[in-house]
């Protein structure tokens, strides 16, 4: 190894370390043109894609969407086959509504790694947002072919369903969930509001009360409780309900009006008007 290699090596181990991620990656790139077997090279470079990843990680989570698009191209042109950073770039275009770039970007990463159960998934989110829904089963169903155990995969397939009124496959998807997440609340909660509305009240309670004992419930699962004992008239229980969802949420002006409705029913009518 010419003593040139070697300096250019600690250079951009010094540079990775002060976070001067191009320059750093510039330079490894530079060797392998040189040398493309050098092993301490080929580490520093897969080291530095890593460092880029987690940055552009940090800039998603804090919500700096421009900075990452400028951050992300200048990482693709080093690292134009990572279908992690392609990703990543589909999930900050989806979080801003840009679902049609959202979805090339995780077309691209799909091109690149064929086999990502997590691609297939955040893809078929950006399909439904883009009204593409049977597209968006079939990358579901993609995605649970590839990881069977891919819960939120499950789960999401089968909200959508029932967005499309297919009511007894979603039951069937929330059923699956359930085998592989016993303790998902809104795994049941759903359940129970299509078991409702298939006119199967008594499997719906069950359903909900299954729902209420699963860990840290959402202020929703007791809301969409007391929405079906509202409805069949245990307005009690739905006050309990709704009470214990205002706890968790207490910002849901939906929520504070079918209170008070249950108290009018219940005839609490200082509760009802506070």
């Amino acid at each position: 190894m010419r003593q040139s290699i070697i300096d250019s090596l600690k250079d951009a181990e010094k540079l990775l370390q002060q976070n001067h991620l191009d320059e750093a990656t510039e330079i490894y790139i530079s060797i392998l043109s040189e040398d493309p077997q050098n092993v301490t090279a080929q580490a520093g470079l897969r080291n530095a894609e890593t460092l880029h990843l987690q940055y552009l990680i940090q800039l998603f989570n804090r919500n700096e969407y421009p900075a990452l698009y400028v951050k992300a191209r200048t990482s693709l042109s080093f690292f134009p086959e990572s279908y992690l950073i392609h990703n990543l770039l589909g999930g900050a275009y989806a979080r801003q509504g840009k679902f049609d770039a959202a979805l090339e970007s995780y077309q691209t990463a799909l091109k690149i790694n064929p086999e990502s159960p997590d691609v297939y998934s955040n893809a078929a989110i950006a399909l439904k947002d883009l009204g593409r829904f049977e597209q968006a089963l079939s990358y579901y169903d993609k995605a649970i072919e590839l990881s069977p155990e891919f819960i939120n995969a499950h789960f999401n397939r089968s909200n959508l369903l029932r967005d499309l009124k297919r009511s007894v496959e979603a039951i069937e998807g929330y059923d699956s969930v359930i085998q592989l997440a016993p303790m998902k609340a809104d795994a049941y909660s759903n359940k129970g509001l299509l078991l409702q509305e298939s006119g199967l009240t008594q499997e719906a309670l069950a359903a909900f009360e299954k729902a209420i004992k699963c860990e840290s419930p959402s202020w929703q699962v007791y809301y969409n409780y007391g929405n079906v004992l509202q409805n069949i008239g245990r307005f009690q229980q739905a006050a309990d309900n709704y009470e214990t969802a205002a706890l968790i949420n207490p910002y849901s002006t939906e929520l504070f009006y079918n209170l008070g409705k249950v108290f009018f029913q219940l005839g609490k009518l200082r509760k009802a008007i506070l």
